[in-house]
């Protein structure tokens, strides 16, 4: 279920910067860090990082049946947010469809993983000290690295990470 959660976020993180800086922000993705398990917290494998660092034992998670079923949740709550639903519909009917240049979201597969490029800053909190593994999963490729015109947007990421 957390793996699920972590994807969603990851799907969410990765969609809302490129609509927020209007397609154009390059150089940084998603995150995620790995968690070795411990008795100290419930975490055990694969996270993104803004799930951990905002962590809450007071949130309410949502049981996840499957991935489907997830962004189909998302999609009904942008039926609110009319301005994000097209954009959302759009991004969810190219994820993860591998170099079919005639979509808009472009996804590549980078095998053999991918370095952080962008400066974010720091942290707002530092996850558990047995998720101090980072990774970088999804990155937003820049038009002059690409060669593609900028409202194609090349995402390349890494397959074991988001399985």
């Amino acid at each position: 279920m957390f793996k699920f959660i972590c994807l969603l976020s990851l799907i969410m993180m990765t969609f809302s910067l490129a609509w927020a800086s209007g397609g154009q922000n390059v150089g940084n993705g998603g995150d995620t860090v790995t968690c070795i398990a411990s008795a100290d917290n419930p975490f055990s494998g694969d996270y993104f990082v803004d799930y951990l660092t905002q962590y809450s034992s007071l949130q309410k998670t949502v049981p996840v049946k499957s991935l489907d079923d997830d962004l189909d949740r998302i999609q009904n709550i942008l039926f609110k947010l009319p301005w994000l639903l097209t954009s959302f519909q759009k991004f969810r009917s190219d994820f993860l469809i591998e170099r079919d240049y005639t979509r808009d979201n472009i996804w590549e597969s980078a095998n053999f993983g991918l370095i952080d490029t962008s400066t974010n800053g720091p942290l707002p909190a530092l996850p558990p000290i047995n998720c101090r593994v980072f990774n970088q999963t999804v990155i937003r490729v820049s038009p002059e690295v690409s060669g593609l015109p900028p409202e194609k947007r090349v995402y390349r990421y890494v397959p074991e990470l988001m399985e």
